[in-house]
């Protein structure tokens, strides 16, 4: 399973963490798992750009701190929110996203 949460400070997403895997397929062939890494590397390469955000990727754990809330942060979070968000939908069984 993973677990992904999302927490929020004045409506501005202020810190991000997923862990785990999804284990919908054996390793290398989980499409569950390739989804949620792709897009938390795209959305950490974006970050990278604005360079407010202390972030942390690796195997099975990803995590972002926002530094400086700004619009711009808060856009790329937004996708990443709602992309994650899209694919929790059609595997529930697999991605659990929770908000604080």
């Amino acid at each position: 399973m993973i677990n992904i949460t999302f927490k929020r400070k004045n409506n501005y997403i202020i810190q991000f963490e997923a862990s785990g895997h999804a284990d919908s397929a054996k390793r290398g062939r989980d499409l569950v798992c390739a989804a949620v890494s792709s897009i938390i590397t795209g959305a950490f390469n974006a970050i990278k750009e604005i360079d407010k955000i202390d972030l942390t990727l690796e195997d099975g754990h990803a995590f972002a701190n926002v530094k400086t809330i700004s619009q711009e942060n808060e856009n790329v979070l937004n996708v990443l929110y709602i992309q994650l968000l899209t694919v929790a939908n059609e595997n529930k069984e697999y991605i659990k996203i929770q908000n604080f």
